[in-house]
């Protein structure tokens, strides 16, 4: 009976530790990527990013009223509640991070606490801006680019 009741135990151990260790890994939510090509007139109107920058920008927009965990390389860098304007649909909160001295490009690992979603995604040299969306039914759109967005 007591070899029964150590098997069950550690088999409890064994279950709750790999439970555990899934729920730490990586996130894999859905989210529809988008690459935005920088038009000549927001070339011409100054509104492009500097693309020798080692450095990228996440930014939020649309639909959010919500508490936002952001990591880089798995370390956290933005715990806010973002919020984004009614009108214009941007908000006032941002990270970036500078990857000049890295010897590969970072992991960006973005959770919507609230809304109980995660999701990663990879920086990408070419683009030095990643807008985050969020539609009215939850939906995640992530949009690599180059485009300094401006309110109307």
């Amino acid at each position: 009976m007591i070899l029964r009741s150590v098997n069950i135990s550690l088999l409890t151990l064994i279950l709750m530790t790999n439970c555990s260790a899934q729920s730490t890994n990586k996130c894999e939510g859905k989210v529809e990527i988008q690459y935005e090509k920088t038009s000549r007139k927001t070339k011409q109107d100054g509104l492009e990013t500097d693309r020798n920058m080692k450095s990228v920008s996440i930014e939020f927009l649309n639909s959010f009223n919500h508490k936002i965990k952001g990591y880089i390389n798995g370390e956290l860098r933005f715990d806010e509640t973002v919020v984004t304007d009614g009108i214009t649909g941007m908000s006032d909160k941002y990270f970036g991070y500078n990857y000049s001295k890295d010897t590969d490009l970072p992991l960006v690992k973005l959770s919507i606490e609230d809304l109980d979603k995660c999701f990663e995604i990879e920086v990408l040299e070419k683009y030095k801006l990643i807008y985050v969306f969020l539609s009215e039914n939850n939906e995640i759109s992530v949009r690599y680019s180059n485009t300094i967005y401006e309110a109307e």
